[in-house]
Parts: C-alpha cells; structure tokens; sequence
C-alpha cells in the first residue's frame, strides 16, 4: 500500500508531494518510538488520539503509519510529512531549516536533484539541511542539550510534590524544560504519560477557554471547575503535573482574575493535591499576580522560584557539536570560541550565528 494517498484526503489542504531531507525520516522514528513504542508494541490508538487532539486533523489510518515508519521513502503527502512533525519535533515541516516545498524553486542552499521517476513519485535529494535553525521550542529529548542539573532539581522537587516556577528571560529555553518534564517524566517519576499536561497560555484566550482546555487534556468533559473540577480528580486518585508555558498572559485582568488563580492554588495545595504545578514566565509571579495578601496561599507563594539562565560555554559547545553530528560540517576550534564568546550564553543567539557560520561553509 502506497502511504502518500489516503480517501480522506480532501479533507486536508496540503496533499501535494513533498520532498523528504535525508536524515529526517530517521529522526522521525526514532522520536515515534521513543513516544509510541513499548518493547515491540507501537502504541497506535495514543499516536492517533494524539493527532487528532493537537492538529486538530483527521489522522491518518494505522496502515499508513506503519508504512510510513517502516519503509523510507523520498517523498511523501505534505500534510503527512507535516503531521509527524509537528507531533514527534515540533514544529512545521516547513519550518525546517532551508526546506522547500517541491513545488517551489530552491533557495540559493538547498539542492533539489530529480534523479529517478518512479509512478507518481520521484527520487530527490537535498543537501546543505541547516541543523542549527530550531525556532520553536524542543520536544524531542534526543535534540535536548544540557540542563542536566536543572532537569534534576525539578524531577527530584517534583517527586515530592513541590510546585516550581521556572523565571527567565525570553528564548532562553523555559518552553523546552517544560516539554522535557512531559517528555522524560513518566519514567523518571514512573507515572503514566497522561499524568504529564502541556499548556501553552498563549493559545488560551480567557478563563472559559483556560478551563475548557485544561479539562480537555484531563478526559473530563467541560464545562468543569472549582470544587466539581477537583473531586473528579480526587477520584480518580492520580496526581497530574501541569506545565503552563507563558503563564504571564494570565495577567491580563480583563480575561483572567485572582479568582480562577484561586483555584489553581486549590487544585496544587494541598498534601494530597490533584495538580503539580510548573509554571513558566519571563517575570517572577510575584509581580505578575500581586494577589490580596489576606490569602494563605497566593500563586507566588505556592510556586517556588527557580531562576532559568543562560548556557554555560560546555553546554554551548555540546549544543554545537550534536547539532552537526553526521551533517559533514565541522566547525574549527576558533570558530567554536568565537561562536560561544558571541552568543554570550544565549542558546538563540548561539543557534542564529552558528546557522550563519554553517550556511557560509556549505555555499564554499
């Protein structure tokens, strides 16, 4: 069976052929079953729950997954090379680095060659794949780098019910350390996948649509909160560890008040709480919500802060020799110095002059 046509397809926009990078097809299923695969089974029904759930797209049948991640090819549908990425990498096919749809002519450092015509597909190979433009956040462990000790501190807080707040500047990696808790959590705390909730606060426009999500994520049909909301949970005797990304848009008083941070509090608390917080802002809570100090337990003062900084030079240098692991580009020790020193420990800083540097070598 052919996976690159399914009869649903009109339901999709994108179902033209689009050319596959070398290397990517790999990582794609290494990260499938890192997510999806326990011992020989492959967890089909979750992959395609999940699908539904954050693509908010039909999924595509079980065959065609199958196909997919068995038998390599160089061009697949790009809603479903999209897919698979916005699932397992994070982030659009399209968004990764010097990749062009088929249909469009090729950038000055990407190579297009059609070598070999095969039905309706065709043979391409792309080279020059920038390794170094990741623009969103990380959610594949494998592309991880560094915050070993931070990972640590926050699984160990974590395990015994602590509620953390993650504060640093913008783009220096709060988002990934979220995903990574999601991610490496169910077997470093030993708890189930779905104990594990990612929300990111600016795709939540107010309160109503908070709650919505967030029950959601639960399995708990909305509409569903306070103390209602909170025995559900108690039933089901599990506690959950709640990742919000960007919580200063809960700031916002016209969409979010102190009430419903009230109810967070309610739900994170107690000894036997139903939530786990961690909260990810580039200010301290404390002057995002400086709730009325008659309360015992105000968001700032239940979540304790833990301070997110900059890569140190090691982590600076391992983020520059894994992203160029089997790419045939290296980068000369003075490179390396002067592309650490530059970036000043900022990992976006560091990423944008290292893709400069490897763009500059694979046009020579």
């Amino acid at each position: 069976m052919d996976f690159t046509s399914e009869p649903d397809n009109n339901k999709r926009e994108n179902a033209h052929l689009y050319p596959v990078p070398p290397g990517l097809h790999p990582k794609l299923r290494q990260a499938f079953d890192d997510r999806y695969r326990t011992g020989k089974l492959r967890l089909m029904k979750k992959f395609t729950d999940d699908w539904s759930r954050e693509l908010g797209i039909t999924p595509p049948r079980e065959q065609t997954i199958r196909n997919f991640l068995e038998k390599e090819r160089n061009v697949c549908e790009f809603w479903l090379l999209d897919g698979f990425c916005q699932l397992l990498l994070g982030c659009s096919v399209d968004e990764l680095p010097q990749i062009q749809q088929a249909s469009i002519p090729p950038q000055k450092d990407t190579k297009i060659e059609i070598s070999e015509d095969i039905g309706d597909e065709h043979t391409l190979s792309i080279s020059a794949v920038n390794p170094f433009l990741y623009e969103k956040p990380v959610t594949n462990p494998n592309d991880f780098i560094g915050r070993k000790l931070l990972l640590n501190q926050l699984f160990e807080e974590l395990a015994r019910g602590g509620n953390r707040s993650l504060v640093g500047e913008g783009k220096i990696g709060k988002s990934s350390i979220l995903w990574m808790i999601c991610k490496l959590g169910p077997e470093r705390l030993r708890r189930p996948s779905e104990a594990f909730i990612y929300l990111d606060m600016r795709n939540v426009y107010d309160k109503r649509d908070f709650f919505e999500g967030l029950c959601k994520k639960l399995q708990i049909k909305p509409p569903c909160r306070g103390g209602k909301l909170k025995q559900k949970l108690k039933n089901r005797n599990q506690n959950y560890i709640l990742c919000l990304d960007e919580i200063d848009n809960m700031a916002h008083e016209e969409y979010f008040t102190e009430k419903e941070r009230a109810e967070l509090c309610g739900l994170a608390e107690e000894e036997c709480n139903p939530l786990t917080l961690v909260t990810a802002s580039e200010r301290p809570l404390r002057y995002l919500f400086p709730d009325s100090p008659n309360r015992s337990s105000p968001l700032a003062g239940l979540c304790r802060q833990i301070e997110v900084g900059r890569f140190s030079p090691e982590e600076a240098r391992e983020l520059l020799t894994q992203r160029l692991t089997d790419t045939g580009i290296t980068f000369s020790e003075s490179q390396i110095s002067e592309l650490v020193a530059e970036s000043n420990g900022y990992p976006d800083i560091l990423q944008q002059k290292a893709a400069d540097l490897y763009r500059r070598l694979t046009q020579q």
